[in-house]
Order: C-alpha cells, then structure tokens, then sequence
C-alpha cells in the first residue's frame, strides 16, 4: 500500500543452467556415421553382391571364376575400400556388375568419408538432462540468488519444495557458473540477459571452439517484468509511465535488446579470438581418437589367431588320417 509501480518496459525470463552432457567416446565416430538400418543394408548388400559376382562367374564362364566363397568375399571387400579388386572379370555380363559395383562402393565410401569429418569435428553428446524432472533427479546442488529462494518458499508445488530444500544462495554468479561447466556439481537458476553477458566474458565457460561447457533448459521457469517502484503519490511516476510507454511504443525496447545481442556477440567474438590465439597450434591426433580402428586391428589379430590355430589343427597327420580313414568306410559302405 505505501509503495506504487510504473508500466513495465523490458522483461527478463529465468531458467536452470547445468553442465553440458559428457563427449561420446570418439572411437564410437566410426560407427555413429549412419543409423543401424543402414548398416544393416550395407552387410546384405555386401553378402548379396559376393554371393551374385560368384553366381555370374560361374554361369558366364568368366576364367576367373573360382569355387571358394571366400574370394568373392574378398574381392567385394576390397570393392568397398575403394580400392582395384585384384580379380577382374572378362565376360561382359560380369564387367557389367563389376562397373555398378564399383560405382555403388564410391558413393559409399564419400559419403562415410564426408560424415566421418563432420563427426569427428564435431563430435556428439551423451544423453543431455534437459528437464526439471531429471535435474530433481540428479546429484547436482541447486541454487541462485537468495530474492529468488522466496518464490520457492511461497509454493505449495512438491518440486518446488524440493528445490527450496537444497537451495543455496549465490553471492558470485562467475563463481557458481565456473561450478556448473567445469566441476559439474552445481545447477544455477538464473537470468537469461545475466547468462548471456557472464557466458560472453568468462573465457572458463567456453571451449577453443567457442562451444559453451554449460546447457541452458529450453523452457523458462518464469518471467519477471521490469518496472520502476515509488512511494505512493510521487509527482513523476506518472510521467516515468507515460514517457516508458513511448518508448515502448517507439520501438526503444526492441532497440535495447538488439543492441544488447550485439554487445553480448561482439564481446563473444572477443573472447573466442583470445581462445584461438592461446589454442593456436593443432592438435595432434590422440590414441583415443584412433581407439576405433586400433580396436578394429586386435579383432583381427584375435580371430586371425583363432583361426590359424584351427587350420593348423586342420592340417595335423592325425586329423588327415581321420578323414582318409573316413573317406575309406564310406566307400566300403
């Protein structure tokens, strides 16, 4: 009753900050490149394509046709490499399937190329919690400045009694948003404006690529109008709201925040070129970025392995003269 509030003329809206989710690992880059439904085309068309390049050798004629499955295998895989098969076919029927064949391995393989870039600079993210229901469910620590514990206080919403419970009050906003990109143990309940100047000069929240350390939920928890408060009866208040509703009218508002996105963009550029210049040498591929294909080698040095153990065993007298001595009954029999 003693105090009176002018028209409104900007508005601010609050939201929760909590820490960007955790990098995929990079080796998963070589697998994440197409969606499992294209995969599994890729190994039918694989097994489909050796299966007919034999069937064609064989009902052509072609003089390179053999009778073991594995060499078509062989040269289809070499096919998809993008690499010269070393068995190529004379008939026209199967050079026919060869040239389509090689024509579908190079479109293949520019577009897992391409993709592969792209993955690898930009890698992707695990699950990122993005919703009031998953932060209560989380181990962070909340918290904000203490005028905003008041709302929580006033609620009879359970979440809200929740997040009032584990409240703390935040004195430095730099501080608690250093605590939610690179310790990961804090969520800030704060002012979008305030976010955007913060995340524009605090060089800690921002990687070499310009890329914030923090996620900002998409939804607000509410809107605060910006207002001048009197006392009751005071001669300009009156003349402050008129003279605000001209502005608005005016177009001053939108100017206001215009201005501030271009002060906020110009300040980030600042800052993302001080990064680069700190960063500017390149870095040099590490073992975690090649752990797909090193991955991909101990395969093959294990299952190379188990099967030269058996071929060895194969190939043993005693194994030999099970087989003579098999071959021997049937023909008896």
């Amino acid at each position: 009753e003693d105090f009176e509030c002018s028209s409104t003329y900007l508005a601010d809206s609050y939201t929760w900050v909590v820490p960007r989710a955790f990098q995929q690992p990079l080796w998963l880059a070589f697998f994440i490149i197409f969606k499992k439904i294209v995969w599994f085309s890729v190994v039918a068309v694989f097994i489909v394509a050796a299966l007919t390049w034999k069937l064609l050798a064989k009902l052509s004629g072609d003089p390179t046709y053999r009778k073991n499955l594995d060499h078509y295998f062989i040269n289809t895989w070499i096919s998809n490499l993008g690499f010269a098969a070393f068995s190529r076919p004379v008939t026209h029927s199967l050079r026919l399937f060869f040239i389509f064949l090689n024509l579908y391995c190079v479109l293949l393989l520019t577009a897992y190329q391409t993709k592969l870039i792209d993955v690898l600079t930009n890698p992707n993210f695990e699950h990122q919690m993005s919703t009031v229901e998953e932060l209560a469910a989380s181990d962070l620590e909340c918290g904000g400045s203490e005028e905003l514990r008041d709302l929580f206080e006033n609620s009879t919403d359970p979440m809200d009694k929740y997040f009032e419970s584990k409240w703390q009050n935040i004195l430095d906003i730099r501080e608690a948003m250093i605590d939610v990109a690179l310790h990961r143990n804090f969520s800030l309940l704060c002012s979008r404006l305030e976010l955007a100047h913060i995340a524009a000069v605090v060089p800690e929240l921002s990687d070499k690529y310009g890329n914030t350390k923090f996620y900002v939920f998409e939804h607000n928890v509410f809107t605060v109008p910006l207002e001048m408060v009197s006392l009751r009866g005071s001669p300009f208040l009156k003349k402050f709201s008129k003279t605000l509703e001209s502005f608005r009218q005016y177009g001053v508002n939108d100017k206001v925040r215009k201005y501030f996105a271009g002060y906020t963009l110009r300040k980030k550029a600042v800052l993302q070129t001080d990064l680069e210049t700190e960063n500017s040498s390149r870095d040099a591929l590490s073992v975690i970025t090649l752990q797909g294909g090193f991955m991909a080698l101990l395969f093959g040095y294990v299952f190379g392995s188990i099967f030269l153990v058996v071929e060895l065993i194969m190939n043993t007298k005693l194994v030999k003269n099970i087989k003579i001595f098999k071959k021997s009954v049937y023909t008896l029999i």
